[in-house]
């Protein structure tokens, strides 16, 4: 869930379970992380079960993913440069 205010409504924000049919995929926990200026966010999926992972970038204003993606992954770190414009990575 996000707020843009602490007064708004919490809106969805990403919800793994929709991005499959059987809601066989899932957010893998602890690779993720935001830019610093809060813009984007990097994460990784599983899909069904798999530990072999799909890395996306998420605009935070947007809830859109940009087209790239990182995949057959394992155990990623994900890092932003400091103006918000590229990601490091490691697997």
């Amino acid at each position: 869930m996000k707020l843009n205010q602490i007064s708004d409504r919490p809106e969805p924000f990403l919800d793994p379970n929709l991005m499959s049919e059987d809601g066989s995929t899932a957010l893998y926990p602890y690779y993720y992380s935001f830019s610093s200026d809060a813009q984007h966010f990097v994460y990784a999926l599983s899909n069904q079960g798999s530990d072999w992972l799909e890395g996306r970038i998420r605009n935070v204003n947007t809830n859109q993913d940009l087209t790239e993606r990182l995949v057959n992954i394992k155990w990623p770190e994900f890092s932003f440069t400091k103006s918000g414009d590229g990601v490091f990575y490691s697997v």
